[in-house]
């Protein structure tokens, strides 16, 4: 698995992103994985926030991690391209 962390994007021409772990297959964006200390409680969704919304303009699928349990058990089950 090809990923990197703190990843900066361009996004809207005029500004820029930065990933805390982008996954790469065959050298294009394949998986944003943002990285949280703890579960963070929103008024709505984490998709309706304004990173969220950038992240999923992206087209690639989003995985929100809290913690190092959450973080153990995506690596497990972590399969590339589905």
């Amino acid at each position: 698995v090809n990923a990197r962390g703190e990843v900066k994007a361009r996004y809207a021409k005029r500004s820029w992103v930065r990933f805390d772990i982008a996954i790469f297959k065959d050298g294009k964006l394949s998986h944003i994985v943002e990285v949280k200390r703890s579960i963070v409680k929103h008024k709505t969704t984490w998709e309706d926030t304004r990173q969220g919304k950038r992240y999923g303009d992206f087209g690639v699928p989003v995985t929100i991690i809290y913690g190092m349990g959450h973080a153990e058990e995506f690596i497990k089950n972590f399969k590339q391209g589905e």
